[in-house]
């Protein structure tokens, strides 16, 4: 196991007045970042399916985890930190 983190963490530059929050999520995440993420979320996951396949004799597969729903969770988690911790 490594360190996957390549870059000092915190934010990447200065927030603009206009930012969206994807501006600013973008600035705490590059998208090496979360191609490693990403990546080895699917990895992970396929191989959890295939030894639950091989235990129960099912057919069971795992659907591939995209950009955009990684990116949703996320900001879900970040939400929910904000708001109730």
């Amino acid at each position: 196991m490594h360190n996957v983190v390549r870059v000092a963490p915190g934010p990447s530059a200065a927030v603009p007045l206009d930012a969206t929050p994807k501006n600013i999520f973008d600035l705490f995440f590059s998208g090496e970042m979360v191609d490693i993420i990403l990546r080895f979320t699917n990895k992970y996951a396929n191989e959890c399916f295939v030894a639950h396949n091989a235990r129960n004799g099912t057919e069971l597969q795992w659907s591939l985890v995209d950009q955009t729903e990684l990116e949703a969770l996320f900001g879900l988690l970040l939400y929910a930190g904000i708001r109730y911790f």
